[in-house]
């Protein structure tokens, strides 16, 4: 069998066809603005968003459990006081969380106990969060002697 000849450059309406056919190839091969990229963004943003949620809500926790246990110190301190009257501390501790954590603590619960010479004050909530499925305590503790006065000899 005779070797095949190389192909003669083509001519005339032969050449415009295989001139079209090249350009269809490199238009079917070239990626127009938008559609590069697009399975990523489906992929990054809800990554990117599930991130942020995470890290504001994580914010809100710490505030809470911040302003609950402030408020367990500002009570104990105001139990312990020489002279105080029961429910000093639980008054102070409401009072404090209404100022200092306004919304971000809910289901407040504030309890005073007094043994002989020690008084406990707990405060206990649930911090602001934002999806209503998710349910995070806090709490803070404050345990001290209450003062006494002892006259000198």
């Amino acid at each position: 069998m005779p070797a095949a000849a190389p192909s003669a450059p083509v001519a005339g309406k032969e050449a415009a066809r295989h001139g079209d056919t090249r350009r269809a190839a490199r238009r079917a091969r070239v990626v127009t603005p938008g559609e590069d990229g697009v399975a990523e963004f489906v992929i990054v943003v809800p990554v990117f968003l599930t991130l942020i949620f995470l890290a504001v809500q994580f914010a809100l926790w710490g505030l809470a459990a911040h302003a609950v246990e402030a408020a367990a110190a500002q009570g104990g301190e105001a139990a312990r006081l020489y002279g105080s009257s029961p429910g000093a501390g639980a008054t102070e501790a409401r009072q404090l969380l209404g100022g200092l954590g306004g919304g971000l603590v809910r289901n407040v619960a504030v309890t005073e106990t007094a043994t002989a010479g020690d008084v406990t004050v707990r405060v206990t909530g649930d911090a602001l969060t934002i999806l209503p499925v998710v349910t995070l305590s806090v709490s803070g503790t404050s345990t001290g002697p209450v003062e006494t006065y002892e006259r000198g000899a």
